[in-house]
């Protein structure tokens, strides 16, 4: 079986025209940026951004069941644009990266419909929502673990191809 990836994707829009404006834009100052605001999310949750977060978020985008075994700790940071399982559910068994994973709300959500077998890694350039998946994850030996298989771990999201036979999300 394959790995599919679960991959944050932005709102899509039909091209009418096409208009071209130049800017210049500090890319590490973007990033740096994206970072502190995600790092809000997790120490934040609480707090107001200028996106909807959080499990009444997750629950208005038609999250499926599982995500009420998901603990608040893990959802109250959610920051999702789309809910991947829309797609489709994820058979027992497969093999998931979960690309901007940030708390791990998709990943304990995947965790639980591929098990008993499957695995879920989770990869975020954030290291504050990371250390928040972390402490919700069965990696973490300090803790009961909530679905067997997730795993979150540090990396700067990137595009890769799909190997043969892997299917996408």
């Amino acid at each position: 079986m394959g790995t599919r990836v679960l991959a944050r994707a932005s709102h899509r829009a039909s091209v009418v025209g096409r208009l071209s404006v130049r800017a210049d834009i500090d890319v590490e100052t973007l990033k740096r940026e994206i970072k502190k605001t995600y790092a809000q999310v997790s120490t934040e949750p609480e707090k107001d951004f200028i996106f909807p977060t959080g499990r009444a978020w997750a629950e208005d985008l038609d999250y499926p069941d599982e995500l009420s075994r998901v603990p608040d700790t893990a959802v109250e940071s959610y920051a999702g644009v789309a809910n991947p399982f829309s797609l489709g559910r994820l058979s027992p068994g497969e093999r998931v990266l979960d690309v901007g994973c940030g708390a791990g709300t998709d990943s304990l959500v995947a965790a639980q419909m591929v098990a008993p077998e499957g695995e879920v890694m989770g990869i975020d350039m954030t290291t504050e929502m990371l250390a928040k998946a972390r402490a919700r994850s069965p990696a973490d030996r300090r803790r009961p673990p909530v679905a067997p298989g997730a795993r979150p771990e540090t990396s700067p999201p990137r595009a890769t191809p799909a190997r043969d036979g892997e299917r996408r999300r």
